[in-house]
């Protein structure tokens, strides 16, 4: 049975990835690599038990030589639940150029979107019951 899902992230910054997902969405870095030359190559960051792995791409690309060739970003997109939507977007939008403000989804959620540094697209949804679920 799957007890968790860690999602790892290839970048080619891994210090404005780290800088991003911390100071702008407040993920704690609990564990970090570095290579022989003191540069980060892959960071364990974890808020409110979901968890997210950023692998350095040169690095991920050696170990997994099938993905020479994949864009990184764009292919990915992760949905955080987040209990204030309006602060977040209020949060991100002073630093970033988002996809869409804060609207009403044909399924009745409150969401918005915006790309990170890597190109991943992340959308943010409001906590709360679905009414077409219900």
């Amino acid at each position: 049975m799957i007890k968790s899902l860690t999602i790892e992230l290839m970048t080619a910054n891994m210090e404005a990835s780290i800088s991003f997902y911390q100071d702008l969405l407040n993920f704690e870095l609990l564990a970090s690599e570095t290579n022989e030359s003191g540069e980060t190559v892959w960071a364990l960051l974890e808020q409110n038990g979901v968890q997210l792995s950023l692998k350095e791409d040169q690095k991920l690309r050696k170990e997994l030589p099938f993905l020479q060739d994949v864009l990184i970003g764009g292919s990915v997109f992760l949905c955080f639940t987040v209990s204030d939507l309006h602060k977040v977007y209020d949060r991100v939008s002073e630093y970033c150029d988002t996809i869409n403000h804060p609207h009403l989804t044909p399924c009745g959620n409150m969401d918005f979107s915006m790309l990170d540094v890597n190109g991943y697209l992340l959308t943010f949804e409001k906590d709360e019951e679905v009414s077409w679920f219900l």
